[in-house]
């Protein structure tokens, strides 16, 4: 791809709005007083996002801790040299090493062509907090963990596309992919991609339409999916492509495991215990009137175990433990063996993740989503278990992108992202006024000429009784072609309003596909085939880590080659 240069014209004409996320529908309480900072929510945390607050907590909390770097930077040179990385990444991982660095982390489940826009936005926010850190004279490294364990196959096959004249469409690549076996327990990670893969890339590229950068776009799917390789590596190679600056990290690696043991061995230990915390924690929540994310199973340990290539979660047994949905059974003295003799045969579930990610890495912020802020509010009681600090919940930065055929439209017709937030019928009431003139301007005159005849017809009656018959066949004649004129005038009155409601409709589409924000439903690659490298840059300097609203930005279409 041929990157912008600074005179390139569309860096002068960057436009963007922050919306605040209190005037987009369907933000949760809890995420909508994080914003805000609200002390009763933030009760809930370690510590507030704030730089001064990260600064310190980066400077001098993780620096009395001890963590396994030399291992951690060896796993990360190893992993990230089958993703692609070069010597680019040997300072950032050499820098990862040392004994005063800390890690920003952000992360997401691997998805197939790189997952939803969100995915890139939390990359991004993690590169630029980093960055910021590394300017204020701390050693700062993006880190992205990738979640490979995570067994919702139908999730991470799943792509929502757009299509010019049709709602948009989502396509579930599952079978295509690895035929129809139905459900399965498996990581998504660890699946292997077949000769299907070209098939379905196939399909996914001929969704796009032909563009400046399509055939680049090509290039790097073909670059990173491919026969033989797990969806991981594919992922991977995808974002290395896409953001070669960033450190990729696969906590399903044997060795990172190992380093994990400790964690999971306290689950076990301690699962009574951490139950009773995190249902008190959840009452805390609900009292406080604030959701729950995650349902918590009473005495279960916050682990899954794999067995036969499935991921099974580990629940409380008379006696022990089991595996849910199976017959394995364990004493707790065997599983606790297990944990030291095969750690690799666990997996944490959603709430303890986060436990093992910081109990790994000196992680000074971690960079979530909605979802994952709320996540953290269950899950901030545990950390005096792995004896580390709650490292700083970071709030991704969000985008909307609006090409520049749907900004023109919306500006043509007086609307703004807002009013595609607000709905069809605030779009219809803005965007398309009622302009019935030239309908009722006819039915006007037909009224008029039918009393006007009328009286004529009447008045010719007393001149000459003979005329009455003319003057009525005159006078039909005339309302029947002011009816056909009234007809015609209708169907046009018609065909532009179903014109409109089909312009209403693209725009609603492409702002809000199946009603929800577009980061949510839709990738990066269309919008990368379009408007190619210049697309990450313009996304790069509207990244801003403080910046907590959500960002519309109207794209401009490369210069002619």
């Amino acid at each position: 791809m041929r990157r912008a240069h600074p005179g390139d014209p569309r860096i002068s004409m960057d436009r963007s709005t922050d919306i605040p996320y209190r005037r987009i529908p369907g933000q949760s309480p809890l995420f909508l007083d994080y914003l805000d900072l609200a002390p009763a929510v933030l009760r809930f945390y370690g510590t507030p996002p704030s730089k001064q607050k990260l600064e310190d907590l980066a400077g001098n909390q993780l620096s009395k801790k001890t963590f396994p770097r030399n291992e951690l930077a060896r796993i990360l040179a190893r992993q990230n040299a089958l993703y692609g990385a070069g010597a680019d990444l040997q300072e950032q991982i050499a820098e990862m090493a040392r004994p005063d660095s800390v890690a920003v982390v952000t992360g997401q489940q691997v998805g197939l062509f790189g997952g939803p826009l969100y995915t890139v936005y939390k990359a991004l926010t993690a590169m630029a907090l980093a960055a910021e850190l590394r300017e204020r004279g701390i050693r700062a490294v993006p880190v992205f963990w990738m979640e490979t364990e995570d067994h919702d196959l139908a999730e991470a096959t799943r792509l929502t596309r757009l299509r010019s004249d049709a709602p948009p469409e989502t396509m579930e690549y599952n079978e295509a992919l690895f035929g129809g076996a139905g459900p399965s327990r498996q990581p998504v990670g660890q699946r292997i991609l077949s000769f299907r893969i070209h098939k379905v890339t196939t399909d996914y590229l001929d969704s796009i339409p032909e563009s400046p950068f399509r055939g680049a776009v090509r290039g790097f799917l073909e670059q990173a999916y491919t026969p033989g390789v797990t969806m991981t590596q594919a992922f991977a190679r995808l974002l290395r492509l896409l953001l070669p600056g960033l450190l990729l990290f696969d906590p399903g690696d044997p060795e990172a495991k190992r380093l994990a043991a400790p964690v999971f061995r306290r689950a076990l230990q301690d699962a009574g215990p951490i139950s009773a915390a995190m249902r008190e924690r959840s009452r805390d929540l609900v009292d406080a009137g604030y959701h729950v994310q995650a349902r918590i199973r009473e005495n279960a340990p916050l682990l899954f175990c794999f067995r036969d290539g499935k991921r099974l979660a580990v629940e409380r047994r008379p006696g022990g433990f089991g595996l849910r949905g199976s017959a394995h059974a364990f004493t707790p003295a065997d599983l606790l063996r297990l944990t030291e003799n095969a750690p690799e045969q666990f997996s944490p579930n959603v709430l303890l993740r986060p436990l093992v990610q910081d109990f790994l890495f000196p992680t000074a912020a971690y960079v979530a989503g909605p979802s994952e802020i709320a996540y953290f509010a269950q899950v901030s009681p545990l950390y005096s278990l792995i004896d580390r600090p709650m490292p700083v919940i970071w709030p991704r930065n969000g985008f909307t992108l609006l090409e520049p055929e749907l900004t023109a439209e919306l500006e043509r017709r007086g609307l703004v992202f807002e009013d595609c937030l607000a709905g069809r019928e605030r779009m219809w009431e803005k965007g398309a006024p009622e302009s019935p003139t030239e309908l009722e301007s006819l039915e006007r005159l037909e009224r008029r000429l039918d009393c006007a005849l009328e009286e004529i017809g009447a008045e010719i009656g007393t001149i000459e009784a003979g005329l009455t018959r003319a003057a009525a066949k005159a006078r039909s004649k005339i309302l029947h072609n002011l009816a056909r004129l009234r007809a015609a005038s209708l169907r046009r009155a018609e065909e532009r309003r179903a014109s409109v409601q089909s312009s209403l409709d693209r725009m609603l589409a492409r702002c809000r596909p199946n009603g929800k924000l577009q980061e949510r439903e839709l990738g990066i690659l269309p919008y990368l085939a379009r408007c190619g490298p210049a697309l990450i840059d313009r996304l790069r300097r509207e990244t801003r880590p403080e910046n907590f609203a959500h960002r519309v930005l109207h794209l401009e279409d490369p210069p002619p080659a």
